[in-house]
């Protein structure tokens, strides 16, 4: 018996599953209990996430038939961190407030002189 062509190098990926996502305004996606880090423009939009269920690590994210490679499952132990508001919009502490340099002196002596009056 002879093939007439060969199967093509990636016949694997034609047998993924396929689950329907929406991307969450942090950028996460759950898919079978684990979260994965999403693409920033796909924030809000519901995606095709295909993957292998013997391999739950590797997953594929396509939006309206374009693929945006490979996600990457979240590290739980950054995540945490990060605080959210009720939206969960991620909050940036910048502390703008640096103290100025006073040559070495406590007080300015504009400061002095109010405390001796």
């Amino acid at each position: 018996m002879h093939c007439l062509r060969t199967s093509p190098a990636n016949l694997k990926d034609y047998f993924r599953k396929v689950a329907r996502r929406k991307v969450n305004k942090d950028r996460t996606i759950t898919l079978n209990g684990r979260l994965f880090e999403g693409p920033i423009p796909l924030i809000g939009k519901r995606v095709e996430l295909l993957y292998h269920e013997s391999e739950p690590e590797n997953v594929e994210v396509k939006y309206q038939n374009q693929s945006f490679g490979m996600i990457r499952p979240v590290n739980l132990t950054l995540n945490y961190r990060v605080k959210r508001d009720k939206n969960n919009n991620p909050q940036i502490h910048v502390h703008n407030h640096t103290p100025s340099y006073r040559g070495g002196k406590l007080w300015s002596s504009k400061r002095r002189n109010q405390d001796e009056r």
